[in-house]
């Protein structure tokens, strides 16, 4: 279980970041 956890947590933080990036970036260039 915890070889799925290190290669799963890492991936969903990585899209959440990213999509925050992303939110972030189309917000700043209004």
């Amino acid at each position: 279980m915890n070889e799925v956890d290190d290669k799963v947590l890492p991936l969903a933080k990585s899209k959440v970041l990213n999509a925050f990036h992303m939110s972030y970036i189309k917000h700043t260039q209004k």
